[in-house]
């Protein structure tokens, strides 16, 4: 898969490298990024799961679902959801899929935990 359009880590990721703030819109970012190759090794790291998967239902990309998922680890997904949505009916179908798989899910909201 690939991000497309998709913007929505350039907003809910926090990136120590440029003093970014989870939730914080970046300054860098307009309708893409506007540093992408030279963009700092926080957003380098970055790890999407949709990104990684080989078949997803598009619904599940995270300016469509209201949240980016990142894998941790090989047993652990982190969530951020979009604070300026309120319902997620997909992103509660994908975290079950998550732990039908073997992960630790943990989601968060402007980096603060909500759920796990």
């Amino acid at each position: 898969m690939e991000c497309g359009e998709c913007t929505l880590c350039c907003t809910l990721c926090a990136v120590e490298d440029i003093g970014k703030a989870a939730g914080d819109e970046c300054i860098h970012c307009s309708d893409k990024c506007d540093i992408y190759e030279e963009r700092p090794q926080g957003c380098r790291d970055f790890n999407c799961a949709y990104v990684q998967m080989d078949q997803v239902n598009t619904a599940m990309r995270p300016d469509h679902c209201g949240a980016v998922f990142e894998k941790m680890t090989d047993t652990k997904v982190l969530g951020m959801l979009d604070p300026d949505r309120d319902t997620y009916p997909h992103v509660e179908k994908q975290v079950e899929l998550f732990k039908a798989a073997g992960y630790e899910v943990v989601m968060t909201r402007n980096g603060n935990v909500t759920w796990q």
